[in-house]
């Protein structure tokens, strides 16, 4: 069967050898190097020696989305070589047609790439499986200026990778520095209040959202989606921007681009059921147990102030939800505008 190592057991087990330091941008990265198997909704790699792995070390969804690969079913597939095709030489970076997840756990293991580390020199192909954001792939290998061919996988196989290379890539703080480094805009001039829709998003809606917006233009915000454009014009519009406000989304990865202490109102599910709208104060994490707290932890690092606004769930897809903490994703929620209005104005007079 195939083992999940923990941390503290991985550099006493076989897993061990495959590993790899190197440092690049004064950051160290760790990597497996060798021959591994990975599926192409997952990208865990499974070392086809040893059958070992490390959720801990190279998972970035929840525990439980990785449960299928310790079933004996899926031993059985990959130990017989059941349709498995092999692929040398290869730079895993994973995609998941995620803006979040392919920014910041896929695409940004590029920051590890060195041409000139050893184990690098052969590799001549990066390793994506889903092309919804592969336009914005493409302009972040142009910055660090890489032509390297990049292989599409299919979708639900199983693929066995032979001298190749997968960046272990949970270190968010890394990822948010670098990512700042090489991209975030100097001198910019922030003057945007921008109020992101998700009216292009088929999940996690604000039911009244055309009530905010009618409240905010008078406020002259700009309202924006992002869903046509380029990471460039992503980064133009954020870096711009003294307070952007959204809901809780994708959209927010966009934070790394910020301009330090402008302001995020997040507006976000109140699982604590409270009776009327809430918020944090300023940079709070005090709340997160109720959230999810990626965007937050990306506001502190990037020196952005921070705030969530708690609203009432009115909605929930149950029949979109798989496991249990999919319910975030899949609620709609209702803004109470009088209290948003109060909050807002609160905010503008610098009293919170």
């Amino acid at each position: 069967m195939i083992k999940d190592l923990h941390l503290k057991d991985i550099f006493h087990s076989p897993l061990k050898k495959y590993l790899i330091k190197n440092t690049n941008y004064n950051f160290d990265f760790i990597s497996f190097y060798g021959s591994f198997y990975i599926t192409s909704e997952s990208y865990l790699p499974i070392c086809s020696n040893s059958f070992f792995t490390s959720t801990d070390l190279f998972g970035f969804y929840e525990k439980i989305k990785y449960r299928h690969l310790f079933t004996s079913d899926f031993f059985q597939n990959i130990s017989n070589n059941k349709d498995i095709k092999i692929v040398e030489n290869g730079f895993i970076l994973g995609s998941t047609g995620n803006y979040y997840h392919d920014l910041i756990d896929c695409f940004s293991r590029i920051f590890s790439y060195n041409k000139n580390f050893l184990p690098h020199k052969n590799i001549n192909k990066i390793i994506i499986s889903d092309a919804k954001f592969i336009k914005i792939l493409k302009e972040i290998l142009s910055v660090f200026k890489l032509k390297i061919s990049i292989i599409l996988l299919i979708k639900n196989r199983i693929y066995k990778f032979e001298k190749s290379i997968i960046t272990a890539n949970r270190k968010l703080s890394r990822t948010v520095h670098l990512y700042r480094q090489f991209f975030m805009p100097k001198n910019k001039n922030a003057f945007k209040k921008i109020f992101i829709s998700r009216k292009d998003s088929f999940t996690r809606r604000i039911e009244n959202e055309e009530k905010i917006i009618d409240f905010l233009k008078k406020k002259s915000f700009c309202i924006e989606t992002l869903s046509s454009k380029s990471l460039q014009q992503q980064i133009d519009l954020f870096s711009s921007c003294k307070i952007i406000i959204s809901m809780h989304g994708a959209a927010l990865t966009n934070l790394l681009f910020a301009p330090k202490h402008s302001t995020v109102i997040e507006i976000t599910s109140d699982f604590d059921k409270r009776n009327d709208n809430w918020f944090s104060k300023k940079n709070s994490t005090e709340y997160n147990k109720y959230t999810r707290s990626m965007y937050n932890f990306i506001a502190l690092e990037c020196n952005v102030n921070h705030y969530y606004y708690f609203s009432k769930i009115v909605n929930i897809d149950y029949s979109s939800i798989e496991f249990s903490f999919q319910k975030f994703t899949y609620s709609n929620l209702l803004v109470d505008i009088v209290q948003f209005k109060k909050f807002y104005n609160l905010l503008d007079k610098n009293i919170i």
